[in-house]
């Protein structure tokens, strides 16, 4: 009787084992589209119809043939995005190293760039989510919105008149710094949307745009009052005990 409960037992975690969901490799994808249209997408380690060769954090995104074509008036050059999911450094970084881009075209006509990581080691704690972007060249708009887990950040934005002279909305200095919430679950997401749009002929020249999350501690306060309400508990229980009756002298 033994034995036989032992191997149904054995087989039913065999079966668990089989039936479990194999652990994901990070999921990180840019998505450009141009004019609103419905664009294409270019996820980490892929070599089929949108090519990005090996799994290591770095997707280019000036994409050769036939990619290059969706881009319709747009011509891109030496950008490259990154992500340091995989390897659960802090702060977990999202990054546009540069980005040059040309509008061929004599009409204004917009950019618009979407890069996402899901796969960002979740630290549990309250977040404090860092942006960045600078440009040293920029004829038209840009405007960069971070994402954690969906939630938006503060806008970043910046205009330029192509004659060097940029203007950054607020904050003014293209750099912010904001709290986010701590939420539960072993992963976390961070996105970088990027709209740009160049007038006709114009250019942009980005230094580079990040999307950096730091943890941090939980405030002194609410650590001294966690720690205070163990003791807090047993002191109602001492007062909720009959105290001894006094002993006869």
């Amino acid at each position: 009787m033994f034995r036989s409960s032992f191997l149904w037992t054995a087989m039913a975690a065999v079966a668990a084992a089989l039936a479990a969901p194999a652990t994901s490799q990070a999921t990180f994808t840019a998505t450009l589209s141009v004019d609103g249209g419905s664009g294409f997408t270019i996820t980490d380690g892929t070599t089929g119809v949108n090519p990005d060769g090996a799994l290591d954090g770095t997707i280019s995104l000036a994409p050769p043939p036939p990619n290059s074509a969706a881009l319709g008036p747009f011509v891109a050059s030496g950008s490259v995005t990154t992500s340091n999911s995989a390897s659960g450094a802090i702060p977990a970084t999202l990054r546009i190293n540069s980005f040059s881009l040309q509008n061929t075209d004599s009409i204004a006509h917009a950019l618009t760039l979407t890069i996402e990581d899901d796969k960002f080691t979740n630290p549990q704690e309250l977040k404090i989510l860092w942006s960045n972007l600078s440009a040293t060249s920029l004829n038209g708009t840009f405007a960069l919105t971070n994402y954690v887990d969906g939630v938006a950040g503060t806008t970043l934005t910046a205009t330029g008149n192509g004659a060097g002279v940029i203007a950054y909305g607020q904050p003014t200095n293209g750099i912010f710094e904001e709290p986010f919430a701590p939420n539960v679950g072993t992963n976390y997401s961070i996105k970088m949307v990027v709209t740009v749009t160049l007038a006709g002929g114009g250019s942009l020249e980005l230094a580079g745009a990040q999307a950096r999350v730091y943890p941090t501690p939980a405030p002194a306060g609410l650590v001294m009052l966690a720690g205070a309400l163990p003791f807090a508990g047993l002191l109602r229980l001492r007062r909720r005990l009959p105290k001894p009756e006094a002993t006869a002298a």
